[in-house]
C-alpha cells in the first residue's frame, strides 16, 4: 500500500481540530449557561445527526478552496489567520443556513418547542463552535510553519534584481530572518559576470523567465539601484512572464502608482500584484460585467433600433461594424460598433488611429462618436467574455506590433481584459500617446479591485453628461 502523503495527514489534523472545537463548544456553552444539558438535548440534534458527516466534509472542501493546505503560496502568520478568518466565517454560515433548514422542513418530525429550543442552542454553539474551529486550525498551521521553517522546508525562494550593495544587504536581511519563510536563491543584473557564492549570481536580467523555471522561484525582488524608468518597465515586463509574486522597493518605485503593501524580513516593500492573484476580485468584476452588460442591452434596445435606421438610410454599408481587436494574453476577437465611418473608408486610408476631426466619419457617424453611442454594441463583447466594462482600451494587431516595438513593457496591459472604459479614458485626452496610455492602464492593474471599477464607471458618466474629468478617484 502506498503511504499517505501530507495532504491526507493534514486532513485527518483538520478533521480532528473540528471534531475537538465541537466538544469544547458543547462544554463551553453547558458551564455557562446553567440551562444547558447536553443529555437532555441530545435526542433532539439525534435527529440532524445524519448531517454531521456532511458539515464535516464541507468544512474540509472550504479549507481546501481557501488553499489552506498550500504553505508555500500562504508563507507569513498573516495570509494564514486572513484565510482561516475567510474559512471559519463560511463554515458558521453554512451551519446557520443548514439549521434554518431543519427548522423550516423537519418541524413535524420533532416537538414545537424542542426545535425551537435546539436552534436558540444552536446559535450560541456556531459562534463557539467558529472560535474554537478558528484557534484550531490556526494555532497547529502556525506551528507546523514555525518548526518547518526552522528545519529550511517550506521557504519562498526568492531571485533578487539587482547585485549592488543595497541588493546584497537586503539578501543578507532575508537570510537571516530565514524562520519566516523567505530564502534568496540568487541575484540577476546586467553587465556583472555570473559568480559564486551563497546567494550567486545567476545571469542578466534577460533571463529571469528561464531562471525562475529552473530555480523553482516563487518571489522576485526588484532592488536594482542603477535603474532608468524604461529599463525598469522592461524588467516588470520581463517578470511577469513568469508565475512569481512581484515585489519592489520604495525607492525605486517611480513609475506605478501604489503604496507600501507588507515587509519581507522587516523591509518595507511594494507588492505589484496582478489580477490573476485576485480570484475574489475577479468574480466580483465579472459578475458587474454581466449584471451592467444585461441591463444596458435590455435598457437600449429600442434606441439600438432607432440608431440602426438613421445608419441605414444616412449611408451604404453594414450597420454593425466588426473589426479584429488583440484582447486579454493577446488574444484576438471581433469587436463591435455602430458602423460611423463612409463605407470604404479603411481601405482608401489604410489602418490609422482615430482622431477628433477623422474627414472619413458621416454626419450621424460624428453624432454617436459625440455621446459614445457607437459602442452600445460592445456590452455584447462584455456579455460574451471577450471585454471588460473597465480595462485597457483594445487596440487592433498592426497597432499592436508597433506599439510594442517602441515601448517598453506595452504588453503588460495584456493581463487583464480589455474594457470599454478606463483610467486613460477618464484622465486622459481622445488624442493621447499610447505610452501616455499606458502609464494608467498600469496603474490601474496594479492597484486594480472593485470599488475602483465602481468609480472609474461613475466618472465616465460624470463626463459622458457634464465634460468634465474628475480630479482625483
Amino acid at each position: 500500500m502506498r503511504p499517505k502523503g501530507p495532504l491526507f495527514w493534514f486532513v485527518v489534523v483538520d478533521l480532528t481540530t473540528l471534531l475537538i472545537a465541537f466538544y469544547l463548544a458543547w462544554w463551553f456553552f453547558e458551564q455557562t449557561d446553567p440551562n444547558a444539558s447536553f443529555d437532555h438535548h441530545l435526542g433532539v440534534f439525534a435527529h440532524v445527526l445524519w448531517a454531521l458527516p456532511a458539515l464535516l466534509a464541507a468544512k474540509l472542501a472550504i479549507l481546501g478552496l481557501l488553499r489552506l493546505y498550500d504553505f508555500i503560496t500562504n508563507r507569513t502568520d498573516i495570509d494564514i489567520i486572513y484565510l482561516a478568518v475567510w474559512a471559519v466565517g463560511a463554515g458558521a454560515a453554512f451551519e446557520v443556513l443548514f439549521l434554518s433548514y431543519v427548522k423550516v422542513f423537519h418541524i413535524d418530525t420533532m416537538m414545537r418547542d424542542e426545535v425551537r429550543l435546539a436552534v436558540q442552542i444552536s446559535r450560541a454553539l456556531v459562534a463557539y463552535n467558529a472560535l474554537f474551529t478558528f484557534l484550531g486550525i490556526t494555532g497547529w498551521r502556525l506551528m507546523y510553519l514555525r518548526r518547518r521553517r526552522r528545519w529550511g522546508y517550506d521557504r519562498a525562494r526568492v531571485l533578487v534584481v539587482g547585485a549592488g550593495e543595497v541588493s546584497r544587504s537586503v539578501s543578507r536581511e532575508i537570510d537571516s530572518y530565514s524562520a519566516q519563510g523567505h530564502e534568496v536563491v540568487g541575484f540577476v543584473e546586467d553587465g556583472v559576470e555570473a559568480g559564486a557564492g551563497d546567494s550567486p549570481l545567476l545571469g542578466r536580467v534577460e533571463d529571469i523567465p528561464r531562471l525562475a523555471r529552473d530555480k523553482n522561484v516563487h518571489e522576485i525582488l526588484i532592488a536594482s539601484q542603477r535603474t532608468s524608468r524604461r529599463r525598469l518597465l522592461e524588467i516588470l515586463a520581463l517578470c511577469r512572464e513568469t508565475d512569481c509574486t512581484l515585489w519592489l522597493m520604495p525607492d525605486v518605485y517611480e513609475t506605478i502608482v501604489g503604496q507600501v503593501d507588507c515587509q519581507m524580513a522587516g523591509i518595507p516593500l511594494i507588492q505589484l500584484s496582478t489580477l490573476a492573484r485576485k480570484r475574489r476580485a475577479l468574480a466580483v468584476k465579472r459578475a458587474l460585467d454581466v449584471a451592467v452588460a444585461l441591463m444596458v442591452i435590455f435598457l437600449f434596445a429600442l434606441p439600438a433600433l432607432v440608431i440602426s435606421v438613421l445608419i441605414k438610410t444616412t449611408s451604404r454599408g453594414k450597420v454593425i461594424f466588426g473589426q479584429e481587436r488583440v484582447g486579454q494574453h493577446h488574444a484576438p476577437f471581433t469587436l463591435y460598433k455602430f458602423r460611423t465611418m463612409r463605407e470604404g473608408a479603411e481601405e482608401e486610408s489604410g489602418p490609422v488611429l482615430s482622431s477628433p476631426d477623422d474627414p472619413r466619419v458621416t454626419g450621424v457617424g460624428r453624432i454617436l462618436r459625440r455621446f459614445h453611442l457607437d459602442e452600445i454594441p460592445q456590452f455584447w463583447n462584455v456579455l460574451w467574455g471577450d471585454m471588460s466594462l473597465v480595462g485597457p482600451r483594445p487596440e487592433r494587431p498592426v497597432f499592436v506590433a508597433r506599439f510594442e516595438a517602441e515601448i517598453p513593457a506595452y504588453r503588460l496591459r495584456f493581463e487583464v481584459k480589455p474594457g470599454m472604459t478606463g483610467l486613460a479614458q477618464v484622465y486622459g485626452h481622445y488624442a493621447s500617446s499610447p505610452e501616455h496610455k499606458l502609464r494608467y492602464d498600469l496603474s490601474y492593474i496594479h492597484n486594480f479591485n472593485p470599488l475602483l471599477d465602481l468609480k472609474i464607471l461613475l466618472a465616465t458618466l460624470l463626463h459622458l453628461f457634464t465634460g468634465q474629468r474628475p480630479r482625483g478617484l
